[in-house]
């Protein structure tokens, strides 16, 4: 998926700043940034010792920066490199697909999913039913309130310490179940 921020300071309708302040998406998604400034140029970059790692030079309004490819999973601070006070956040969870197999069947792919401690997982719901998976040593709601509708994707879901988590799809008549191992 390809996401959209923006940048702007002269509006004082809208945030100042980076809009979303913190952006979710999943390992293989892509970000880009637009300026809304007529009069004021931003950089958004990773660290003030790389300005230019995602734009070579200041953005001008309305210009859009090139797609910064999200390949890693983890928790991307950011900031513009002239207005080192507007800052913002990518989360970035590893993927997990819930999907209907030729057979049928609906299972999560991948089945189990290893990510290191302080990482997120949000899922893809490709199948036409919702879905809502939760760990199965917890109540129904411990991570969504409500199924994740037919081609939506989660929020992402952070695991803080080492462990194994198991977990089903509580819709009621689905079986379908997975692993999350953190280490």
């Amino acid at each position: 998926m390809l996401w959209r921020s923006t940048i702007q300071t002269e509006n004082l309708e809208k945030p100042e700043g980076f809009s979303p302040e913190t952006q979710e998406a999943q390992v293989g998604d892509a970000i880009f940034w637009v300026n809304e400034d007529a009069n004021v140029e931003h950089q958004p970059c990773p660290s003030l010792d790389a300005p230019t790692t995602w734009c070579k030079s200041p953005l001008q309004g309305p210009e859009p920066s090139n797609q910064v490819n999200l390949a890693t999973a983890g928790t991307i601070d950011y900031l513009c490199a002239i207005h080192p006070w507007e800052t913002a956040k990518i989360v970035v969870a590893n993927p997990v697909q819930i999907g209907r197999q030729a057979s049928g069947t609906v299972s999560f792919v991948p089945q189990t999913v290893d990510i290191s401690v302080g990482q997120s997982v949000s899922w893809a719901n490709s199948d036409w039913e919702p879905h809502q998976p939760a760990p199965l040593s917890g109540p129904s709601t411990a991570w969504f309130a409500e199924p994740i509708p037919s081609g939506e994707v989660s929020g992402p879901i952070t695991f803080g310490i080492a462990e194994e988590v198991l977990y089903r799809c509580v819709v009621p008549g689905h079986d379908e179940t997975g692993t999350i191992s953190v280490t």
